[in-house]
């Protein structure tokens, strides 16, 4: 829990210092300002001090409507208001200064078409402005017009425009009085600030795209398209850096356009493809639908009536956007859980959100907002603030695919042991039935012919002793099957009883093939173990020998090697090929008529009992398995239990 709240902390520190970064880069692209307020189309610089500040020019110019003209020209024309249909006209303003001094005005040319004139003397021309569309041409840049204030100090500069490609446009824009050097070094840091800024998304839009080629995730489209977008939206980054310097000015603003009416569209497509099922398939494409047209129209629609477009998105987008809270709030009410990747959701559009309502809310007023957008910087901590919710949902569901797989593996598992178990108890339940059945069958032969005598009660001692190890079986089974534990009881063992009581087990087994079986006594020799279990063992090794041995000889031979005991089992049968032998003690193994299983019982029952169990000797002629047992405890009984 402790470690939670820390990553948490974590998290939310290195997202605000991501923010605080940013925010410092980028809330001073522009530089510090001096307000210089014009009154009456007049500008009263005389008390500037051009040598270090920038002065930003407030107030208002004298407007002239429908007038291309200068100096006496317009002294003999009417003043007017401002009005959005009013296709062209002329700015005035009067500067006063300090004689003699070179200064330099700079800003963004007028929408959309502009000529400058400066003691009445054209300067530089942005487009071509006249009093018809066919004479005019539309192009926007950002403008440096030279001033010299000369022996009075008084400067004319007279701004025209031309607009009949757009129902609004010819607005004035914020203008920057000073020094060349200065008015250089401004556009310089605005350079840098739209490189930066729309470089960085533009190539975060294609480092997204790379995800979606490698990893396929939907995701990243629209995160991709989106920071493309709004990388875009920085009109000096879009019109000044990326487009040639001979583009078609219809094209680049329809464009320009399309990418303003797209950003709500891609940003609700993105929400909605973080939260798989969020909404349903036909509202996603109804909307998907509908914004298509819309997208279609901005190729249509002459150039003076694409500008709305922009609004009708976000209406459009308005009850969509409605829907998806909605679904959010239902979603997360029914799972009452907030994951890490949702906090970092909910932060990133939240931010967004914010900034372009206050863009949508200022842009037509103040002019940096009008021209850069004031989303874009916001948007590189909405870029990482998403990017980071992606990433920790993707990572998210490869945990659950991979704790899925893990499950399925254990499943798996599971079930192959379980497998071999009831392969194994078969295995062991068989035997004493084998045992069981043959001596029966001897039995019954002997009565039927009237041979019985005092061997029958023997068989019959042996029927019943295979019968309680058949019971103990069948009880241990039901033990495991309950929960319990296998116990394995290890004692001292007289070698004696073992031999002979395996001995007792396999005859009737051996005579059906005409084997005969040999062993020694094992009289005076002890050794350390389970007793049922060493017998399995020596009966797996006797039928495994019985099963290639015919009219042959099975022999135990016991030796005292000090610390230990060594036990053979011989046969005179066929012996084991020579491919299989570093094989037969692995499951399903077997040389043929055998299950698989038997030597690999022997095996792991030596294991448990801190022996060996190997092949000796096998040719043509036959086979010798030897087994060595501790004969005591190599453990305490606690750490043998626990062993176990």
């Amino acid at each position: 829990m402790k470690n939670e709240r820390m990553r948490y902390i974590s998290i939310t520190a290195a997202i605000l210092l991501v923010f605080v970064l940013l925010m410092l880069l980028f809330s001073n692209r522009s530089g510090d300002f001096s307000a210089m307020e014009a009154q009456d189309g007049v500008l009263d610089a005389t008390s500037a001090d051009f040598s270090s500040a920038v002065y930003e020019i407030d107030g208002e110019w004298m407007f002239y409507p429908e007038v291309l003209g200068s100096g006496a020209e317009l002294d003999a024309a009417q003043p007017g208001e401002r009005n959005e249909s009013i296709p062209y006209g002329s700015y005035r303003l009067k500067i006063h200064a300090q004689p003699k001094q070179y200064l330099t005005l700079g800003g963004y040319s007028f929408d959309y078409s502009t000529r400058v004139l400066v003691n009445g003397s054209e300067v530089l021309e942005i487009g071509k402005v006249g009093a018809s569309a066919a004479e005019s041409e539309p192009r926007i840049d950002y403008m440096l017009i030279p001033i010299y204030t000369g022996e009075d100090g008084t400067v004319e500069v007279v701004c025209q425009y031309a607009n009949f490609v757009h129902r609004e446009g010819g607005g004035l824009t914020q203008m920057h009085l000073s020094t060349a050097e200065n008015i250089d070094r401004m556009r310089r840091s605005r350079n840098l600030y739209s490189l930066v800024l729309g470089g960085s998304l533009c190539l975060f839009g294609m480092y997204f795209l790379l995800f979606v080629v490698f990893q396929g995730e939907i995701k990243y489209v629209f995160l991709a398209v989106i920071c493309v977008l709004l990388g875009l939206r920085d009109q000096n980054f879009y019109v000044l850096h990326l487009l040639p310097a001979n583009y078609n000015w219809a094209v680049a603003y329809r464009f320009l356009v399309l990418m303003i009416t797209l950003q709500p569209c891609f940003l609700l497509l993105l929400l909605q493809s973080l939260y798989e099922k969020l909404a349903k398939p036909i509202v996603v494409r109804c909307y998907a639908a509908l914004y298509a047209v819309l997208a279609a129209a901005h190729f249509i629609l002459p150039t003076q009536d694409i500008a709305p477009l922009s609004k009708i998105g976000y209406y459009l987008s308005t009850p969509f956007f409605l829907y998806l809270v909605v679904q959010l709030i239902r979603r997360f009410w029914r799972i009452r859980r907030f994951e890490r990747d949702d906090v970092l959701v909910l932060l990133g559009y939240l931010l967004l959100f914010g900034s372009n309502v206050y863009e949508a809310v200022f842009g037509r007023i103040v002019t940096t907002i009008t021209r850069h957008g004031a989303a874009p910087p916001y948007l590189l901590v909405f870029v990482f603030l998403i990017a980071g919710a992606i990433s920790l949902k993707i990572n998210r569901r490869e945990q659950e695919l991979s704790e899925s797989r893990r499950q399925r593996e254990v499943l798996t598992q599971l079930n192959r042991l379980k497998s071999e178990f009831l392969h194994q108890m078969a295995h062991e339940l068989k035997t004493p039935l084998t045992v069981m059945s043959g001596y029966a069958q001897l039995t019954d032969w002997q009565l039927g012919t009237g041979a019985v005598g005092a061997s029958a009660h023997e068989h019959m001692q042996t029927i019943s002793s295979e019968a309680q190890r058949l019971s103990a079986l069948v009880s241990r089974l039901i033990d495991l099957a309950n929960g319990g534990s296998p116990d394995i009881e290890m004692g001292v063992i007289d070698a004696a009883q073992l031999l002979s009581g395996a001995a007792d087990v396999c005859r009737p087994m051996l005579e059906k093939k005409h084997n005969r079986l040999e062993s020694d006594s094992g009289d005076g020799i002890a050794l350390w173990g389970n007793p049922e279990m060493l017998l399995q063992v020596l009966i797996n090794l006797t039928v495994n020998a019985n099963r290639h041995t015919e009219n042959g000889v099975i022999a135990y031979r016991i030796t005292d090697e000090g610390e230990r005991v060594c036990l053979r089992v011989s046969d005179t049968g066929s012996g084991i090929a020579p491919d299989l032998l570093p094989h037969i003690f692995e499951k399903g193994c077997s040389g043929g008529g055998g299950s698989g299983i038997g030597l690999t019982i022997c095996a792991d029952a030596m294991k448990i009992h801190h022996g060996s169990l190997e092949v000796e000797h096998t040719d043509a002629d036959g086979t010798v398995f030897r087994l060595e047992l501790p004969k005591k405890p190599l453990k305490t009984q606690g750490e043998n239990d626990c062993g176990r």
